[in-house]
């Protein structure tokens, strides 16, 4: 009877769906623009769908919106639902942005052909920090991105640097399955979108922002591309992502030409996990940060409704 019971779970287990609940809290621009996000994700096979209740504060004061994001990779369509005005819009997957990036428009983006990346160093490395997170045993993980480019026309060089913390959890059975599920679903939604970076990668250290650097997309492919060695180094399922993108243009900070850019920003990785007192920072130093934390992940069936656009909403366009 009990290895009947076990065989009808790992059943249940391959068909069901995932559903997520996160908190999220972006920040850009020094802190002139903030949004914090309660999503809740439903996925099921080609179907993801994202509610989100989103709390931003802009150079004109706060908002409040209820929105949601389906995407439907089955038929090819993504619709942006917005709950306050009973509304919608349509559009083809590959022609959608980022329905999280909810503060609005893109990052400015650098002349490729004046700015040039000189350098780059990327390292992974495993803390002795651990500590239960909504019920979650975590340990943590600190991943660093150092970045030197070259202005051809002065010839000035800018550091920027990711620092990445994660704290991931052992994986479960149902954690296991919700990361494949997961996934499954991010392969066929980059086959969709013809991109070549992982998507994982891509949202866990915003990499919508390396436009900034002047790193055009191939680039940036070919540059996550090399970083399986040390992101294997991250185990577990992530339960908590805090990433800052810095812009180091303190004289004090750049580089010797005999130092790394990771030796050389020491002092901000020590401070990043906490083995150094935090010190004043220039807001604009700060291009963006993100805090990123998993509150409950549940394995089970979900409705078929939440995969539609609402009864009695109307389209509108763009």
């Amino acid at each position: 009877m009990k290895k009947c019971l076990i065989l009808l779970f790992s059943v249940i287990l391959l068909h069901a769906d995932v559903t997520k609940q996160t908190y999220t809290k972006l920040v850009m621009m020094g802190g002139m623009m903030t949004s914090e996000m309660s999503i809740t994700t439903e996925l099921r096979a080609a179907m993801k769908a994202d509610d989100e209740v989103n709390e931003g504060k802009a150079l004109f004061g706060f908002r409040t919106k209820h929105m949601a994001t389906i995407t439907r990779l089955d038929k090819d369509l993504t619709w942006q639902v917005h709950h306050d005005k009973k509304s919608y819009t349509e559009s083809p997957v590959a022609l959608t942005q980022n329905s999280n990036q909810s503060m609005g428009g893109s990052p400015p983006q650098l002349d490729t052909n004046r700015y040039k990346l000189v350098k780059s160093e990327f390292r992974v490395n495993k803390l002795d920090s651990t500590k239960t997170i909504n019920g979650f045993s975590c340990t943590a993980y600190l991943a660093t991105w150092a970045n030197v480019v070259l202005n051809t026309e002065t010839k000035e060089q800018a550091t920027t640097v990711m620092t990445l913390r994660e704290w991931t959890t052992p994986e479960t059975d149902v954690l296991k399955q919700a990361k494949s599920e997961e996934e499954a679903y991010s392969k066929a939604y980059l086959v969709k979108l013809g991109v070549g970076v992982n998507a994982d990668q891509s949202q866990t250290m915003g990499m919508q922002y390396m436009t900034m650097m002047g790193m055009n997309q191939k680039q940036l492919s070919d540059r996550l591309s090399g970083f399986g060695p040390e992101m294997a180094k991250i185990q577990g399922y992530p339960i908590v992502t805090e990433i800052r993108w810095e812009s180091i243009t303190d004289t004090a900070k750049t580089p010797k030409p005999q130092e790394t850019p990771s030796e050389a920003l020491g002092s901000s990785i020590a401070k990043a996990i906490g083995t150094a007192p935090a010190e004043p920072e220039s807001p604009n130093s700060l291009l963006f940060s993100s805090y990123t934390e998993v509150k409950s992940v549940n394995v089970g069936p979900t409705a078929d409704k939440d995969y539609e656009v609402p009864e009695g909403y109307r389209k509108v366009s763009k």
